[in-house]
């Protein structure tokens, strides 16, 4: 398939960005070449719910808010989001009118009392959704911190 130079552009910033980030990790850097080598823009879901330095690099850079890191992932979150509204778009006349949302987190308990407070409030995340990984991440509580699976209906 053709790409625009600009895509090229995009798609190696992001490989050389991440060769340099892990430089000293051999299990990393074969998932990188696998990227390099099989990544097809309508595959992006599938990326990101891998065990791959995708997910793992973008939700670090939500989370965080590092545009720098946002702008060398442009690529992949572009053709993340063309992948959830075309695969939205087909499901739409299917979708009761509310569907149903996961997050998982771990928070300082403090945290979780401000947020206790907001049920029925509107409330935003920096992160992408998925139900699965929500369940891993609410399991790992810690001692001063308190494991939490957020159920949000959205209508």
């Amino acid at each position: 398939m053709k790409r625009s130079y600009g895509y090229n552009i995009s798609k190696e910033d992001l490989i050389k960005e991440y060769r340099l980030f892990y430089s000293n990790i051999i299990v990393e850097q074969n998932k990188i070449t696998n990227f390099n080598d099989n990544y097809a823009s309508n595959e992006a879901i599938k990326w990101y719910t891998q065990d791959s330095f995708l997910y793992r690099l973008s939700n670090k850079a939500f989370r965080t808010e590092n545009f720098d890191m946002v702008y060398k992932l442009r690529l992949f979150i572009t053709d993340l989001e063309n992948q959830i509204e075309f695969l939205y778009s087909k499901l739409i006349d299917g979708l009761p009118l509310a569907i149903r949302v996961y997050r998982g987190q771990n928070l300082h308990i403090n945290e979780l009392q401000i947020l206790s407070k907001s049920i029925g409030k509107h409330i935003s995340f920096n992160s992408f959704l998925n139900r699965e990984l929500a369940i891993v991440f609410a399991d790992e509580g810690r001692t001063i911190n308190e494991a939490v699976l957020f159920e949000m209906t959205i209508d």
